[in-house]
């Protein structure tokens, strides 16, 4: 019968001194000259590209107004514009529509209603606070709104949730409780 015998375990010193030999080594690592890909020369990063030296000499002709300076063109996947609650005295009426809220306009045209839009009908009929399982019951008996889905009810009450924290107190909704809700006042 053989046995293997285990290494000794290396006491704080040598710990601390192997410790030490790796953060030397990276270090040294990091200080090194980038390498250039085979075939490129070696960039300096702080020096701009001539591409890059245009750019910027483009883009101070167009902020002095300089005739003929084209504006400095949109980064692809940049920063979008923040899309903060709105109240619905300062939210006018969309660019392509007349200011009627979506369910009318849904219902106008003879498309089917949404859940979300069903849902604050149901509400805004009933007066009192309801469930999201009751909610889609009642607009399913209705024929106001019906799901093909497995969990209509938590469909619509993701829509609620989002919709309130989206809009705030402009929302059509309000929640009273724990899985509850009520048409907001005004809604």
């Amino acid at each position: 019968m053989t046995t293997t015998k285990k290494p000794a375990k290396k006491t704080g010193e040598g710990l601390r001194k192997e410790a030490i030999a790796a953060v030397g080594a990276n270090i040294a690592r990091l200080e090194a000259p980038r390498r250039a890909p085979k075939g490129k020369p070696a960039r300096d990063y702080e020096t701009p590209t001539a591409k890059e030296a245009a750019n910027d000499a483009a883009n101070a002709a167009f902020a002095k107004g300089e005739t003929g300076a084209k504006p400095p063109r949109k980064a692809k996947g940049g920063a979008k514009p923040a899309h903060g609650p709105t109240s619905a005295a300062t939210a006018g009426p969309k660019a392509g529509g007349k200011g009627k809220p979506k369910a009318a306009k849904s219902a106008a045209k003879g498309r089917k209603m949404s859940g979300l839009d069903a849902a604050a009908k149901i509400l805004a009929d009933s007066g009192k606070a309801m469930n999201c399982a009751d909610i889609v019951e009642a607009a399913r008996s209705k024929g106001l709104w019906s799901s093909s889905g497995k969990t209509p009810a938590a469909t619509v009450y993701a829509a609620i949730i989002r919709e309130i924290a989206a809009k705030g107190k402009a929302a059509r909704f309000r929640k009273t409780e724990r899985g509850m809700f009520v048409a907001a006042r005004g809604a």
